[in-house]
């Protein structure tokens, strides 16, 4: 699954990097 998901991450840069900002929000919010 991960490597798939590297290798389309051209195109899904962006939203990988949206995701990754709301799971460390997440993160913070539960500590």
């Amino acid at each position: 699954m991960l490597n798939r998901i590297l290798e389309y991450n051209e195109d899904d840069c962006i939203a990988t990097m949206v995701i990754k900002d709301k799971i460390d929000q997440i993160v913070r919010t539960y500590r």
